[in-house]
């Protein structure tokens, strides 16, 4: 045998593996905690939020205005789907 045949096959590069990419997965987006404090999405997805005026001064308020004062307000259009994109 030929000096040369014999080390043929040594200098042979492996084949290359194929590399397999994990599949990425989008990040998960966190809850704005100061928003889930302030407001309340109901059973229907609509978005309820404290009204203004009501934190201190209410003695010169007519208690019409303190009632309406102390119920809750809906959000609507963009400032509802913005509010539930955070939550």
């Amino acid at each position: 045998m030929h000096r040369a045949a014999r080390y043929v096959n040594v200098f042979v590069c492996p084949p290359k593996r194929k590399r397999v990419m994990a599949k990425q997965k989008k990040p998960k987006k966190k809850t704005h905690k100061g928003l889930s404090k302030r407001v309340k999405v109901t059973a229907k997805g609509k978005v309820l939020r404290r009204r203004s005026y009501g934190g201190h001064l209410m003695s010169g308020k007519s208690g019409k205005r303190r009632r309406h004062i102390r119920r809750p307000a809906l959000l609507l259009g963009a400032d509802a789907r913005r509010t539930l994109e955070k939550l």
